[in-house]
C-alpha cells in the first residue's frame, strides 16, 4: 500500500508521446514526487519508451479503450493489482494539459479542507490564454446546458459537471463513485462521473487559484478531417471523437433520467446541435 501522501496520476493516451513527456516534465517541476500510470491505447505503443522512466508504469490497451476505458484500466490496475491506500491522492489528467506552478499545492490545500471533494483547476487555452468554460453547474438536460460561475470572493466554485483534464481527490472517493460509465467511451464520461459523485454527496469544485493549460488543437472536432460541409456535419454528429455525437449525448442524458424524459430532452438537444453546426460549420 502507498503512503497517504503519495500522488498517482492516471494519464490516458493515444500517440502524442512528446505531449506526454512535456506533461510529465511539468509535473516533475511543479509537484515533485508522484507516480504516473500511463494507459497507451495506440497499436503503435510508442509510449513503451517511458517504461524505463522512474515511477512510471505503462499499460496497454487494444485500440478500442478510448478515454473512459483507458481511465478504467488505470484505476483497475491501481485498485485491484497494485493496491493503494484509501487516503492516497489520485489525479486523472490528459497529456495535452500543462499545470501551473501553484496548481497542485492549491488543489491539495482544498482537498485537505474538504476531504470528500473532487477538485479541478480552471482551464485556459495554451495558445490564446483564454479561459475554457466547458464545465459548470447543470441548468438542464434538454438541451444539456451548464453555467460556469467563478465567485471572485470565494476560492472554491461548486461544479456539477467537470472535465478530466486534471481531476483530483482521495482514492477512497474515486472508489466510492466507481469507474467511468462503459456506455460513454470518450466524451461525456467525465461529466457523468462528477454528476454521479454529487448524487453520492461527494461534491466537485473548481479551484480558482489553480490553473491548467490545454492545447485545443489536439482535441475534439479540430482533429476531424476537413471535408465537405455535409461530411463535416455527419462526422460531428456521429464520430466518437466529436463532443456533439448524438449517440453519446443520449447515453449521458439517459444515465440520469427516465426514458420518457430522455426522449424529450434528445429532441431539444438535436435541435440545438443542428443549429450550432449549421452556424459554425
Amino acid at each position: 500500500m502507498g503512503d497517504s501522501s503519495t500522488l498517482t496520476i492516471i494519464i490516458p493516451v493515444f500517440t502524442r508521446l512528446e505531449h506526454t513527456k512535456r506533461f510529465l516534465a511539468g509535473c516533475q517541476e511543479h509537484i515533485g514526487d508522484f507516480e504516473a500510470i500511463i494507459v497507451d491505447d495506440s497499436p503503435a505503443r510508442e509510449h513503451a519508451e517511458l517504461e524505463s522512466w522512474p515511477n512510471v508504469t505503462v499499460l496497454y490497451g487494444n485500440g478500442n479503450l478510448w478515454w473512459g476505458g483507458s481511465v478504467n484500466k488505470g484505476l483497475r490496475y491501481l485498485f485491484e493489482e497494485k493496491g493503494v491506500d484509501e487516503d492516497s491522492i489520485i489525479a486523472l489528467a490528459n497529456n495535452d494539459s500543462e499545470i501551473d506552478k501553484d496548481t497542485y499545492a492549491a488543489m491539495k490545500r482544498s482537498l485537505d479542507q474538504h476531504p470528500t471533494g473532487f477538485f479541478h483547476p480552471r482551464v485556459f487555452s495554451l495558445g490564446s490564454k483564454k479561459e475554457i468554460k466547458d464545465c459548470g453547474n447543470l441548468i438542464s438536460f434538454g438541451p444539456v446546458r451548464c453555467r460556469y460561475i467563478i465567485n471572485q470572493s470565494e476560492n472554491l466554485a461548486p461544479c456539477d459537471l467537470v472535465s478530466g483534464r486534471f481531476l483530483m481527490s482521495y482514492a477512497k472517493n474515486f472508489q466510492n463513485v466507481g469507474y467511468m460509465a462503459s456506455n460513454l467511451p470518450h466524451y461525456g464520461g467525465d461529466w457523468d462521473f462528477s454528476l454521479r459523485a454529487k448524487k453520492l454527496g461527494l461534491p466537485t469544485y473548481i479551484v480558482k487559484d489553480s490553473i491548467c493549460y490545454v492545447d485545443e488543437e489536439t482535441s475534439g472536432n479540430k482533429e476531424l478531417p476537413k471535408k465537405s460541409l455535409r461530411a463535416m456535419f455527419r462526422l460531428a454528429l456521429t464520430d466518437i471523437k466529436s463532443p456533439r455525437n448524438l449517440r453519446y449525448k443520449y447515453q449521458f442524458i439517459r444515465n440520469h433520467n427516465s426514458w420518457f424524459k430522455t426522449v424529450w430532452f434528445m429532441v431539444l438537444e438535436t435541435l440545438k446541435t443542428g443549429y450550432i453546426l449549421i452556424v459554425r460549420l
